[in-house]
This record gives C-alpha cells, structure tokens and sequence, in this order.
C-alpha cells in the first residue's frame, strides 16, 4: 500500500520554477486548467510589493503580469 501511495504522490506533485522574487504573504488563486496568480507579500526587506504573477504549469514558469490601471 505505501509503494502505491508513494507512486501516486510522485505522479501528483513535482517541482515547479522558484519565483522571480522572495515574497511571503501574498494573495494567491488558482484557475483550473490555465495556472495560479500570486499578487502582493512583502520581500525579504519587509517591502510590500504590487506586482502580479501568473504561473504556467504547462511551461513550468511565472512571469509578471501587467496591470492596467
């Protein structure tokens, strides 16, 4: 039973790309089938941040999404 479990956990999860930046405390949501976005935290500094990042689990990689005001 382990072995499976295992197999089913190594097949569910894997490893994506780190983000662009060291943030904590950001809003995050998930959009079936086209990715997560992450908006806001503060870095490392304690420097509350704005940008808003969107992660492709098909390419494995974020890039930043432009706000339009």
């Amino acid at each position: 039973m382990l072995k499976i479990l295992e197999k089913i956990m190594e097949v569910a999860w894997k490893r994506g790309a780190d983000l662009p930046r060291a943030i904590e405390g950001f809003s995050a949501v998930s959009v079936e089938n086209f990715g997560f976005y992450i908006f806001g935290g503060v870095d490392t500094n304690g420097v509350e941040q704005n940008k808003l990042y969107h992660y492709s689990p098909t390419n494995r990689s974020w890039r930043m999404v432009k706000i339009f005001s």
